[in-house]
C-alpha cells in the first residue's frame, strides 16, 4: 500500500481493500462490477492506486479502450496522470446502438446500457517545488531530503486510526 492511497484514503474517508495486485486486474475489474451492478457505487467514487505502467492492462479490464478515451500504453517515466474512468448507466444513445433488454412485467422492450467514459489528467506534480514548500531547502541547507516523508503515515497507522475512528 502506498503512502498516497493511505493519505487519500485518510482525507476522503475511503475504505482501503488491497485483496488485489498486480496480474489480478480481471479480478479487480470483476469485482468493481459487482459493485456498479448491485448499485452501491451510484455517485460514489471508486479510487484505484496501481502500479503507473500496468494501468492500460487495468482500463482496458474495465471496459476502457481508446474509443472510449483510455490510451493502451502510459509512459515508464510519467507519475502525475490520472486515469478517470466514469461509468453512465441508462444514458439516451444519441444515435449509438443499444442493448436491448425485455421488461416483463409490460413485455416492452427497453434500451438499458452501460456507457464508458475514459480520460487522463495531468496533475502537473513538481516534486522540487513540493519539496520547498515542505521545507527541505531552508537558507543554509539541510543534511538530508525528503523530510517531509516522517509526516506520511503507514498503513498500520492508518488501520489503527480507521478502527479508532469507527469506535467513537
Amino acid at each position: 500500500m502506498s503512502f498516497t492511497s493511505t493519505t487519500v484514503a485518510l482525507k476522503y474517508d475511503i475504505a482501503i481493500n488491497d485483496r488485489f495486485g498486480v496480474g489480478s486486474e480481471e479480478n479487480l475489474a470483476r469485482h468493481i462490477f459487482q459493485i456498479l451492478q448491485s448499485g452501491d457505487a451510484c455517485g460514489q467514487l471508486i479510487l484505484v492506486c496501481w502500479k503507473h505502467t500496468d494501468i492500460p492492462v487495468l482500463s482496458q479490464s474495465l471496459g476502457c479502450s481508446p474509443l472510449q478515451g483510455c490510451p493502451l500504453d502510459f509512459p515508464s517515466l510519467e507519475f502525475d496522470a490520472v486515469f478517470e474512468i466514469k461509468y453512465l448507466y441508462d444514458v439516451p444513445s444519441f444515435g449509438l446502438p443499444q442493448a436491448k433488454a425485455e421488461d416483463e412485467p409490460t413485455g416492452k422492450a427497453q434500451y438499458n446500457t452501460w456507457k464508458v467514459f475514459g480520460n487522463v489528467q495531468h496533475e502537473g506534480f513538481d516534486p522540487l517545488a513540493y519539496s520547498k514548500h515542505a521545507g527541505d531547502y531552508p537558507y543554509g541547507g539541510t543534511e538530508r531530503a525528503g523530510r517531509w516523508i516522517e509526516d506520511m503515515i503507514s498503513a498500520e497507522e492508518y488501520m489503527k486510526d480507521k478502527r479508532k475512528r469507527s469506535q467513537n
